[in-house]
């Protein structure tokens, strides 16, 4: 009779799901729209840097599962930080975040 297997040789909490695939999707989603209004708010002239932050820009991160549903935590928004010439830009910022918002959407 074969010894029972022990927890380390019957664990498959690391064993990757589907849900695991549409979290790594869902990064890949965030990334492409982040560097796409990044791309927008950088060309404008009164924007002197943009620097994207937060899980997307860390990447796919595993851990404990708590509340999850796969390995990865799952991203849920997107994070850039953006530096103005002036504060008096602030209002054609907002416009042009509201556009892209609109046009991600």
């Amino acid at each position: 009779m074969d010894p029972k297997p022990t927890a380390i040789d019957c664990d498959h909490s690391l064993a990757a799901t589907a849900d695991d695939y549409y979290t790594l999707k869902r990064y890949e989603a965030c990334r492409a729209a982040a560097d796409y209004v990044a791309g927008a708010l950088a060309a404008q002239p009164s924007v002197r840097q943009v620097a994207l932050f937060g899980s997307v820009a860390s990447g796919p991160r595993s851990g404990q599962a708590g509340r999850r549903r796969g390995l990865f935590h799952e991203p849920k928004d997107v994070d850039l930080a953006v530096w103005l010439d002036r504060v008096g830009d602030l209002d054609d910022l907002k416009t042009l975040g509201e556009s892209a918002a609109t046009t991600l959407a």
